[in-house]
């Protein structure tokens, strides 16, 4: 529920790039609402980028590391609708 909640959040307040400040000088930031960042928590958490780059760790129930990038493509494709991203 917290994830549809934040996801709404998303469609509704998008991202805002601020090139520039009041006296004309470039800043480019980015502002962005509460379920992006969350989103950006859970994303590091999932760890959905450094997934295919992990060495197989026995101890964790890790799959194979000729698997790492399928099961970062399978996270990614049940992470992304629910993200709003």
């Amino acid at each position: 529920e917290l994830y549809l909640e934040m996801a709404n959040k998303c469609e509704l307040h998008k991202p805002i790039l601020e090139q520039f400040d009041a006296y004309g000088n470039r800043v480019d930031r980015i502002h962005t609402a509460e379920g992006w960042n969350f989103f950006k928590r859970q994303a590091a958490i999932e760890q959905l980028v450094a997934l295919p780059y992990k060495i197989n760790n026995k101890q964790q129930n890790d799959c194979g590391t000729e698997f790492n990038r399928i099961h970062q493509v399978v996270k990614l494709y049940l992470f992304n609708p629910s993200s709003g991203m």
